[in-house]
Formats: structure tokens, sequence, C-alpha cells
């Protein structure tokens, strides 16, 4: 009986032992467990905000393109404005030209003592 006795406190020994180290590979699992859900959230955390600058960022280049496109527009409208000066400068030169070419004849038929005048804005 005695050698069963301390054959039964053995085995209750070993089962204690074997549930205390249950007990810590459930706590150490758990804990585990629990770093890996913290870490999953921080990684989702992650994701919104990307997602959230991702978008912005997109916002921005949708803005930047269309801002680009009304420069574009703008720059086509100011090199036809500019292309218009050129040409109303040319007419103007050649104007100048028809004008001095005026007073020269006028000049040439008073010489000859014709009296003529040309009407015309000065």
């Amino acid at each position: 009986i005695a050698a069963q006795r301390l054959e039964i406190e053995g085995l209750v020994q070993a089962k204690a032992l074997v549930d205390a180290e249950a007990h810590q590979a459930k706590e150490e699992k758990m804990s585990s467990l629990k770093l890996a859900a913290e870490t999953i959230e921080q990684q989702q955390q992650d994701i919104r905000t990307l997602t959230l600058e991702k978008e912005q960022l997109n916002a921005e280049a949708h803005t930047a393109m269309e801002m680009g496109t009304k420069l574009a527009e703008i720059s086509e409208r100011l090199q036809q404005q500019m292309d218009t000066l050129s040409g109303l400068q040319g007419v103007n030169a050649e104007n100048e030209t028809l004008r001095a070419q005026l007073r020269d004849a006028e000049a040439s038929f008073a010489a000859a003592g014709v009296e003529v005048s040309f009407a015309g804005p000065p």
C-alpha cells in the first residue's frame, strides 16, 4: 500500500507539473496571440492612414492635372494674343511707311506747284 501511495503521489506530482507546464504554455500562447492582435491592429491602422494619404495625393494630382490643362489653355490664348499683337505691329510699321510715302508724294506735288491733300489720320 505504501508503494502504491508513493506511486500515486508521484503521479499527482507529475500531473501537477504537466498542468503547470500546460498553463505556462497557454499563458505564453495567449501573450503571443495578444501581441499578434496588437500588431495586426497597428498594421490595419497604418493601412487606413496610407489609404487616406493615397486618396489625398490622388486628389492633389487630379487638381494639378486640371491646373496644367488650364495653364496650357491660357498659354495658347496668350500666344494667340502675342501673334495678333505682332501682326498689328507689322501693320503699324507698314502704315508708318505708307504715311512717309504719302508725305513724300505731297512734298513732290507741292514742289511741282500742284496743291493736293490726302485726308487721313495723322
